[in-house]
């Protein structure tokens, strides 16, 4: 809670005492003080001159409770990923989203964002209560990415040849090859080999460690070389 500063304004006073309602007080001429608790609370000083003359005076002072609190649907996602923030804070009547990438929101309780680019965001929320006392808490948000690449190929390739695909794609940990002839493969940089002469689409869906996933094509041209008749090729690798 924040501090509360009392300020005397008596003349003449060479001694003080303060109370402050809650079993706390102080004998400063100006102390601060913090409630743990909301509340109302009778405040009272008692002043005492050079002379011993006393006098004293009391007030009310009403202590509101604002804490921030928020709740977040996820703390690792996926670039483009919508992430909800639900505002759970006690006291608030006004609220500032501040998302770390440029993004702030006022006066909107409960919202959602999402990220472009991978990193680590930290998402703030202050609030403010109906007596102006103000709160904040933080949130780190981790944004994963992945984008799939493949190594090229040659531009023509001979039915029957062994052909090496090679996974250029950063961080993955899973992978989906289709080669376009009815063959799959879940390696990292599989083979394949063509029986007739065509043009393939070559489809790779990786993901990484976060289950975020990408997916990138090519297209495998193979013709009949020179020497190998399409028979023959089907004969050497059945």
């Amino acid at each position: 809670y924040t501090d509360v500063v009392f300020t005397d304004l008596t003349e003449g006073a060479t001694e003080w005492y303060w109370d402050f309602g809650d079993d706390s007080s102080s004998d400063l001429q100006d102390p601060s003080h913090s409630y743990m608790d909301s509340g109302n609370y009778i405040v009272s000083l008692i002043v005492t001159s050079e002379y011993g003359c006393k006098d004293t005076l009391s007030a009310y002072i009403q202590v509101s409770e604002v804490h921030a609190l928020m709740d977040v649907s996820a703390t690792t996602v996926c670039a483009d990923d919508a992430i909800s923030f639900t505002d759970a804070s006690i006291g608030a009547i006004e609220w500032t989203w501040d998302f770390g990438d440029g993004t702030v929101i006022d006066d909107v309780q409960s919202t959602s964002h999402s990220y472009s680019e991978a990193g680590v965001y930290t998402v703030s929320l202050q609030i403010v209560s109906p007596n102006g006392c103000t709160d904040m808490i933080s949130e780190e948000i981790i944004v994963s990415d992945i984008t799939a690449a493949i190594y090229p190929i040659p531009e023509v390739n001979c039915v029957g040849s062994v052909i090496e695909f090679i996974d250029e794609s950063d961080d993955a940990v899973e992978w989906l090859w289709d080669f376009g002839n009815g063959v799959f493969s879940t390696l990292a940089n599989p083979t394949t080999i063509y029986l007739s002469p065509d043009i393939y689409t070559v489809t790779l869906l990786v993901s990484n460690i976060n289950g975020c996933s990408d997916i990138t094509t090519i297209e495998a041209n193979v013709e009949v070389c020179s020497g190998i008749d399409e028979l023959d090729a089907f004969a050497s690798v059945s």
